[in-house]
C-alpha cells in the first residue's frame, strides 16, 4: 500500500505534466497564428491547414483575435481558417471583417461566412452586394446564393 504522501506527490507530478503540455500547445498555437503573416503563400496555406487540423474549439478564439491584427496577411489568413473550421462563434467577427480596409481581408471574410452558412450573415452579405468594390461584389454574389434553400 502506498503512503498518502506518495499519492499526493504523484498527483502533483501528473498536474505539472498536464500544465506543461497545455503551455507547449498554447505556444505552438500562437506561433502558428503569427505564421499566417508569412509572405510565402505556400507557408501561409500550410499554416492555415495546421490550424484547421487542431481542435477547432481551441483555435477559434485566437483566430478571432487575429482578425484584428495589424498585418493584413494574418487577418486574411485568420478569416480563411475560420471559414474552413466553420465555428458559428466566428460569424459576428467575420461580419465586422467584411468592413476591413483591405480588400483581401474582406474577400476572405465573405468566403468564410459562405462556408459557415449561418443565417445571421445573410443580411450583411446582401448589403455587401451593393458595394462598389467589384472584387468583393463578385465574391459575395455566389456566396449569398449558398444560403438559398
Amino acid at each position: 500500500m502506498e503512503s498518502p504522501l506518495g499519492l499526493i506527490i504523484l498527483c502533483w507530478i501528473f498536474w505539472i505534466i498536464i500544465l506543461i503540455v497545455f503551455l507547449l500547445e498554447s505556444f505552438r498555437l500562437k506561433r502558428l497564428i503569427k505564421q499566417l503573416g508569412a509572405g510565402d503563400y505556400r507557408k501561409r496555406t500550410e499554416t492555415v491547414t495546421a490550424l484547421v487540423q487542431k481542435e477547432s474549439r481551441r483555435v477559434t478564439k485566437p483566430l478571432i483575435k487575429a482578425l484584428r491584427d495589424k498585418n493584413t496577411a494574418i487577418r486574411s489568413g485568420a478569416a480563411e481558417a475560420l471559414g474552413m473550421i466553420g465555428d458559428s462563434r466566428a460569424v459576428t467577427p467575420l461580419i465586422r471583417a467584411m468592413k476591413d480596409k483591405e480588400k483581401t481581408v474582406r474577400r476572405e471574410a465573405i468566403m468564410a461566412l459562405g462556408n459557415i452558412k449561418d443565417p445571421r450573415a445573410l443580411s450583411p452579405l446582401i448589403t455587401v452586394l451593393e458595394d462598389q468594390d467589384k472584387a468583393c461584389n463578385c465574391t459575395t454574389r455566389p456566396v449569398s446564393q449558398r444560403f438559398r434553400i
